[in-house]
């Protein structure tokens, strides 16, 4: 019988990127605001996305050439577990 001691963490982690972010994002209540030429602004946030970690190219804009990386590997060479946080605003004005 195998012990999966870190699945809690695991499973946390998938949730936060795959549901919460979005959930997370989606709470924030709209900046409301009146520009100077009269308009009645709204801005909100309609998704966010958070991506897979990964290292290749040092261009955060490149997609190529990027490779898949794992906590344990982070770890071990002294890196960041980070990924890109992808973000959708919504502008309404009248």
């Amino acid at each position: 019988m195998e012990c999966e001691i870190a699945s809690y963490h695991v499973e946390s982690y998938n949730y936060l990127a795959d549901t919460g972010i979005k959930l997370a994002a989606l709470d924030v209540p709209a900046i409301k605001f009146r520009t100077l030429n009269g308009e009645n602004t709204e801005i909100k946030f309609v998704d966010a996305q958070l991506g897979k970690p990964s290292i290749g190219s040092s261009k955060a804009s490149m997609q190529i050439d990027r490779i898949p990386i794992f906590p344990a590997e982070c770890r071990q060479r002294g890196l960041t577990y980070r990924a890109p946080l992808n973000i959708r605003l919504g502008v309404l004005t009248n």
